[in-house]
């Protein structure tokens, strides 16, 4: 895709982001209020967000077998009931790169997608410690802490996107892939893609709205 294509894509999709005074209304499925207040930190470019997840992109990953039968809980919600507390401002504090990332891999990587999460989540089963694992069924029942687990991936993830063959310093800086990779995780802990989902766990989708 041209760069000349991708920028008018980019105001296409930024037409979807309103902010007003000091509250981000954010259109779509993933509607939210957030005061954002004195954030000060520049905003990730589709470009760039472009850029880093065809470094992250891996062609040999497996497909997605996401369960997409229980409604997500609110982004807050979820990193309290995995004790990863910190990532809540965080996570607000790139919340429109979050937004921006979704579009972006919705619109640029609508092929790749599912390798795309697919990939995301086999890197975080790998670094959930096996105490955390039903060990009859497989599954992960409880994650007692969520802040080391995001920490661990925030840092896997940057090593893996710097450390490809591909990588240019001169258009990616280091602070860059490190807002996108804080942009990814959001992404996936809002997506019910990584950390655990308190609805699934409960069993009650109507305790924790998204």
């Amino acid at each position: 895709m041209s760069v000349e294509l991708l920028k008018k894509k980019i105001i296409q999709t930024m037409n979807d982001i309103k902010i007003n005074q000091n509250h981000i209304n954010v259109g779509g499925d993933l509607t939210q209020n957030i005061n954002i207040g004195k954030m000060g930190t520049q905003l990730l470019e589709q470009t760039q967000i472009y850029d880093c997840l065809k470094l992250f992109l891996d062609d040999n990953i497996s497909k997605d077998n996401t369960d997409t039968s229980v409604l997500p809980a609110k982004l807050d919600c979820k990193l309290v009931f995995n004790h990863a507390v910190k990532f809540i401002n965080i996570f607000k504090n790139h919340y429109l790169d979050i937004m921006t990332l979704g579009n972006v891999i919705e619109n640029e990587f609508s092929e790749n997608s599912n390798l795309i999460i697919s990939d995301l989540r086999d890197q975080f089963f790998d670094i959930v410690p096996e105490k955390s694992y039903n060990s009859k069924t497989g599954e992960i029942v409880s994650i007692d802490n969520g802040y080391k687990i995001l920490k661990k991936l925030h840092e896997n993830i940057c090593m893996r996107i710097c450390n490809d063959p591909r990588f240019d310093s001169k258009d990616l800086t280091i602070e860059i892939v490190r807002k996108f990779v804080y942009a990814f995780l959001g992404y996936g802990v809002e997506n019910c893609q990584i950390l655990l989902n308190p609805n699934k766990v409960s069993g009650d989708s109507n305790d924790i709205d998204r």
